[in-house]
């Protein structure tokens, strides 16, 4: 049997960070070879490949399924491959995997009829075993873990998989599955980021994941729900391995460990940090961190391991938000001491903030602006988006912010935009005006000594229509119309 699996490409403007490496698919590949069944793994983004490019693929590796990864910014290019594939190869099973189908299973069913499964949650054990049922003609409902459309196009969930918990059990990544290890593209292992005040600097796009699952209950987040509030770990061992795989291989010297909560059990990684100085693994790394979650002799250790850059999640300089509507479980003043201990052990770091929570006023949102000021360095500010499966979804549904027809898999009007992005999924606009929200990031931008000139190129770019020329002149107003620093003392007007 020969199965393709595909990484549909974004509708947005591609981040340099997308050719990180597609582990839900390289994990499944393993899965899929440990069963014998010959796999291919098509990244249409790294790959560049187009539709007359995925319709020459499907016709010469003629695959007798084909599963779909799907993040919720993927959806309209995962719906687009979807319809490629059966126009193609005819009624051949196309299954959707990954976090948005784990999480709007019916929502994508109902409204695609070219997707015939979902797999939810972890696919290394439905997947396989979904194709081995089909290909005997046995009974799907007995495969765990699965929606698909009954006899009367209603949609059916199968009993709840287990959890992995052994996750020594499954298989590395076959990366030689990815383009960039294949031809062995060291320029596709690193991208530049941007910092203020200093060089590009450069980071990782390969990417390994010690640890699954997050026991934390972020509003705007979905992973806790994804994985059932459980955190399951590899040993530090098979950490290892992999990373000494990596070198020897593909001669990678520099990754990200792309887990929600490395951190979790201290002593696991300080086991890893001490292996990999004893092992001279010679590779720099970076991680994800909460302020929470680490001492400053783990920030120490982690840094003579060679972690040089960690990111963490604020979100708010508002104590209230983080406490009342984010649901953190973390302090303002934690996030100041553990960025002071971050800059004394000579870190890169990376502080994400977020803008238009529910319930959230002017004086909260200028309490983030400042607390970015206490920070100093490089912060990161982002409009809070909806996305499926989390708290901020069902307030946004139980407001009106989402119309009664909404689905994800059709753009949704939205007076709310940036005309220098892309963004097809809805932002959360509640009680700070939008007009606000807007002035907020400009002043954000000034702070970290942004120009907006790239903007403005991408906004002419993205104009198609009379509707997207008002929402830029609108923006463009709001800019033109801000003093430096004073992002909260504009007028209300009515969006246009």
């Amino acid at each position: 049997m020969r199965v393709l699996l595909l990484s549909p490409d974004m509708d947005r403007a591609v981040q340099r960070a997308d050719q990180r490496d597609k582990l839900s698919l390289l994990y499944l590949a393993s899965a899929l070879e440990q069963e014998s069944i010959r796999v291919r793994v098509l990244d249409r983004h790294l790959e560049q490949a187009g539709d007359s490019e995925l319709r020459e693929i499907l016709l010469s590796y003629r695959p007798a399924a084909v599963g779909i990864s799907i993040v919720t910014e993927t959806v309209p290019d995962a719906i687009t491959c979807a319809k490629l594939v059966k126009k193609a190869l005819g009624d051949i099973p196309v299954v959707a995997g990954g976090p948005h189908p784990s999480l709007a299973a019916e929502d994508l069913l109902a409204n695609v009829e070219e997707f015939d499964y979902c797999v939810l949650g972890e696919g290394e054990r439905t997947f396989p075993q979904l194709l081995e049922t089909l290909g005997r003609g046995g009974d799907v409902s007995a495969v765990d873990g699965l929606a698909y459309r009954g006899s009367d196009g209603e949609v059916v969930r199968t009993a709840p998989r287990e959890l992995i918990s052994e996750l020594d059990e499954v298989p590395f990544p076959a990366r030689d599955q990815s383009a960039k290890y294949r031809a062995g593209d060291k320029d596709l292992y690193y991208f530049r980021d941007r910092y203020p005040g200093r060089s590009p600097v450069k980071m990782s796009t390969c990417l390994i994941i010690s640890s699954r699952g997050c026991p934390f209950k972020c509003s705007f987040c979905a992973s806790s729900v994804l994985w059932r509030r459980r955190w399951r770990a590899r040993s530090p061992g098979n950490v290892i391995a992999e990373l000494e795989q990596l070198k020897r291989d593909h001669g990678v010297d520099m990754v990200e460990i792309s887990d929600d909560a490395f951190t979790l059990d201290r002593a696991r990684a300080e086991r890893i940090c001490d292996m990999m100085v004893t092992r001279k693994l010679d590779i720099r790394w970076n991680t994800h961190i909460r302020v929470d979650q680490v001492t400053y002799d783990l920030l120490k250790l982690m840094k003579k391991a060679g972690c040089y850059y960690v990111s963490y999640g604020v979100e708010s300089g508002s104590q209230r938000i983080l406490d009342e509507i984010v649901d953190k479980k973390l302090t303002v003043e934690r996030v100041v001491e553990v960025t002071r201990w971050l800059d004394e052990l000579g870190y890169l770091r990376h502080a994400n903030f977020m803008i238009s929570h529910p319930t959230e006023t002017r004086e909260d949102a200028r309490k983030t602006l400042e607390l970015m000021d206490r920070l100093g360095g490089k912060n990161n500010l982002a409009i809070t988006v909806i996305y499926p499966g989390t708290r901020v979804e069902k307030l946004a549904r139980e407001s009106g912010l989402l119309p009664e027809d909404f689905t994800w898999t059709r753009p949704v009007a939205s007076p709310y935009t940036l005309p220098s992005v892309k963004q097809r999924l809805p932002y959360f606009v509640d009680t700070l005006p939008w007009e606000e929200v807007c002035a907020f990031l400009f002043d954000w931008a000034g702070r970290q000594g942004y120009t907006l000139r790239g903007h403005g190129l991408r906004a002419l770019k993205n104009i198609k229509s009379a509707s997207d020329l008002r929402k830029a002149l609108f923006v463009l107003r709001v800019y033109l119309g801000r003093l430096p620093r004073q992002a909260f003392c504009v007028r209300k007007e009515k969006d246009v």
